[in-house]
Formats: C-alpha cells, sequence, structure tokens
C-alpha cells in the first residue's frame, strides 16, 4: 500500500543572550520554528527489480531568534529489501538529498541506516536498534559525518483490520 503524508508544525523557541564574561542575561528572544512537508511513497522497476522507497520535502523557518534561518529540503529515500535473521529483521535504507542554506549546493546529505527489528509476540512490542553514519557537506566544512545510533521500543494501542466486504 503506498502511504502519503503531509506534516505541518509549529512551536515557540525562547533563547536568553547572555554575556560570555560575566554570565548576566541581556536580552530575551522569542521566536518561532514553523515547518510544513510532504511525504510519498514510491514504485517503479528498473532492470526486473522492484524499488521501493519514498521522496519528501520540507520547508522550515525559524525567526525570533539570533539564528534565523528558512530551508528546504528535498530527498529521496530507498528502501532495500529486508532479510530476516532467525526471529529478527534487518533491513537498510540510503536517503540522499539536498538542504538548501547550508552553504553547498546539489546532494549534501547522504544517510545509510541499518535497523535490526524484533517483534516480541507476548508484549506485542517492536523493538528496533538503529545505526546511522549520517554525512552532511557545508561550504564552509566540506563533508564530515555524525555517526548516531538509536535503540527504541514501539507499540500500537490500536489496530483495526478492514475485511473486505462479501458481494
Amino acid at each position: 500500500m503506498m502511504r502519503y503524508r503531509v506534516t505541518a508544525s509549529r512551536q515557540p523557541i525562547d533563547t536568553a543572550v547572555t554575556l560570555v564574561s560575566t554570565g548576566q542575561i541581556v536580552a530575551r528572544l522569542s521566536g518561532r520554528e514553523q515547518s510544513f512537508g510532504f511525504d510519498a511513497d514510491t514504485y517503479f522497476r528498473i532492470a526486473g527489480h522492484n524499488i521501493f522507497g519514498s521522496i519528501f520535502y520540507v520547508h522550515a523557518v525559524r525567526s525570533g531568534t539570533v539564528e534565523n534561518r528558512a530551508q528546504n529540503e528535498l530527498a529521496y529515500m530507498s528502501r532495500f529489501p529486508g532479510i530476516t535473521l532467525r526471529k529478527v529483521l534487518l533491513r537498510a535504507t540510503l536517503t540522499v538529498g539536498g538542504v538548501s542554506g547550508r552553504g553547498a549546493s546539489g546532494i549534501n546529505v547522504a544517510n545509510p541506516a541499518f535497523e535490526a527489528f524484533w517483534h516480541d509476540p507476548k508484549t506485542a512490542a517492536n523493538f528496533h536498534l538503529v545505526w546511522s553514519p549520517l554525512a552532511a557537506r557545508s561550504g564552509a566544512e566540506g563533508w564530515h559525518t555524525h555517526r548516531q545510533i538509536a535503540l527504541f521500543v514501539d507499540r500500537a494501542l490500536y489496530v483495526h483490520l478492514f475485511r473486505p466486504r462479501k458481494e
């Protein structure tokens, strides 16, 4: 099933401006960050291979702070077929894209991610372990990598399965 999602968010940002030498607060800034995004699943075939992924676009604006900015993000995430190792599902994704306002045009983000996923039938909880070496390029620093690891658990609170009507 193909999935499409539209997101919007708005959050306040409060900043205290302090003097480095004394630590005294000289001003308080009250700003906000808001974003709008669109995410769509994709599917196509190349040379007999099924390619699944998502394309997404986000426009984010931060204002009223010492670091006001606006940026656009456009990226594609490819979802590779998963494999099972006993009761653990192993899957990988690769995201490439561009973020404006980083001083480097074109593709300036590359993010592979590797996930181990296990479902516990007794608790109905899903356990995820994800390793992601995010590579980003800026105009001043060039390419740099941030290695990230996440361990999280999720569980559906309510699931309703729709059954086709018998005619």
